[in-house]
Parts: structure tokens; sequence; C-alpha cells
């Protein structure tokens, strides 16, 4: 297959003449790799196209419907333990409530959750009269990799209450973080 594809290459790219199609130019062919030196693919290594290397992997969210109250077990204290909420489809369907029991050492919480085919006003309200809360942050999810943290219309924060909006892309994965100093449910 290679020597065909060099064959090809040779016979359709050399002129038959043997002159040099644009006299003067100057080409620099920084390939090293001679044909059949290996046995990989070509992979493009264009930087302004490649993200880099995903440093933290997150759950898939799933494709059920999100539900109202999110609620997870024990256990979602880092983004590769986001808890997979669905797919929120209207701006009714952000969660009413949100709640876990973080173990002790842990101060963050992650749900992840997918939009659906129309972009969503993501408005949530969580409410915690146990443990002050410290913060809330939503990060892109795009290939299952956590991101950046995606800026709010407006935030609201006190110790007992968190209330954010956000303007969703239709057909994308997010990860809500909130972060309780003292641990514990909520």
């Amino acid at each position: 297959m290679r020597l065909a594809l060099a064959a090809l290459c040779i016979w359709g790219c050399a002129d038959p003449s043997g002159a040099d199609p644009n006299p003067g130019d100057v080409v620099e062919d920084t390939d090293t790799t001679a044909i059949g030196d290996d046995d990989t693919d070509i992979t493009d290594t264009d930087s302004d196209s490649d993200t880099g290397p995903c440093l933290q992997e997150i759950p898939n969210p799933g494709g059920d419907p999100a539900p109202l109250n999110w609620t997870a077990p024990p256990g979602n204290v880092s983004p590769g333990q986001a808890y997979p909420m669905g797919v929120v489809n209207t701006d009714d369907d952000a969660p009413t409530y949100i709640g876990t029991t973080l173990p002790d050492g842990a101060d963050a919480a992650y749900w992840v959750f997918r939009t659906g085919p129309d972009a969503v006003i993501f408005q949530i309200h969580v409410q915690n009269s146990t443990n002050p809360f410290d913060s809330m942050h939503l990060h892109d999810g795009e290939d299952l990799c956590f991101g950046d943290e995606i800026s709010p219309l407006s935030t609201e924060i006190e110790p007992h209450h968190i209330d954010a909006r956000y303007v969703l892309d239709p057909e994308h994965v997010y990860v809500l973080e909130v972060t309780v100093p003292l641990g514990g449910w909520f």
C-alpha cells in the first residue's frame, strides 16, 4: 500500500521534463520520516487546533432527562467522580434541590449534566440550613473533560444559599461544583 502511494505521488507530482516548476523558490522540507519508517498514522500537530491533554476526565452524564431533585450518594467529591444527572432540556429542568454528604476532608461536590438541543437559561438556587456554602461554579465539560469555569449572568452568594443564572449552549456537557468548607451533609 505504501509503495503504491509513493509511486502515485511520484507519478502525479513529478514534472516529466525534470525542470523546477518554480525556479528560485526555496521549499524547506521539515519531514524527517522516510516512507516506510513506521506504522503510525499521520496526525495533526497544528497547535491552534489542539486543546491539550485532558487533565481531569469526567463521567458521561447519561441521556435520560435530569430530575429536579439532584441528590447524590457520598463520593462525588472530585470532577472525575461527578454524579451523572442526565439531560437538562429546558429552562424549567434546572434542579430545585441539590444535596449530598461530603466525607471528612472533602469540601466540594460535583454533578455532571448535558443540555438538550436548545440553549438553556440555567437558573439554580441552592439552600443549606446546616453548613454554610463557600461557592458554586459551573465548568465546561466538552469531550468529557473538566474545563474552564463558565461565567454566570448573575450570582448571589450568602452563607446558607446561592442563586446563580447561566446561559448554556445546546448539546453541551457541564459540571456543577458546590463548595462547603465544613463538609458534611447539605
